[in-house]
């Protein structure tokens, strides 16, 4: 169990270091699902711990204190952020894609074709998002 509490903090580190470089109205889609992904490992770790029979009061107060500071805040403050920014960027690729001419060159065919991938890589990132948020 120790060496799961060490990683758990650990883990925190790295997460608090991705959170604090996360600019919500610039974020690159990897860097979304990086963020999600090490707080849902730090959410599922700090419950594995808290259902250990061993957890001393000490490691029981930091625990706390991670859920707070990290996860709440997250949930509280950057989560909705990101909703907003990818929301955001799903609505302008799609108000381009509307504008495109149906007449194109094969060059703006590829163009658009691109385009339709990053509208298709942000509606998955956007429901990757909101299961984070229903569970």
């Amino acid at each position: 169990m120790e060496h799961l509490f060490q990683t758990l903090i650990d883990e925190c580190k790295k997460t608090s270091a991705i959170i604090q470089t996360i600019d919500t109205s610039k974020i690159s889609l990897n860097l979304i699902v990086e963020t999600y992904f090490q707080i849902s490992n730090i959410s599922s770790m700090c419950k594995l711990i808290e259902n250990s029979e061993s957890i001393d009061s000490q490691k029981s107060n930091q625990l706390d204190q991670i859920k707070k500071e990290l996860i709440e805040n997250f949930d509280k403050n950057i989560h909705p952020k990101i909703i907003e920014f990818i929301e955001n960027e799903i609505l302008t690729l799609k108000k381009h894609i509307e504008s495109i001419p149906p007449e194109q060159t094969p060059e703006e065919i590829e163009k658009s074709s691109k385009l339709f991938d990053k509208l298709r890589e942000l509606m998955s990132t956007k429901e990757f998002v909101f299961q984070y948020g229903k569970s």
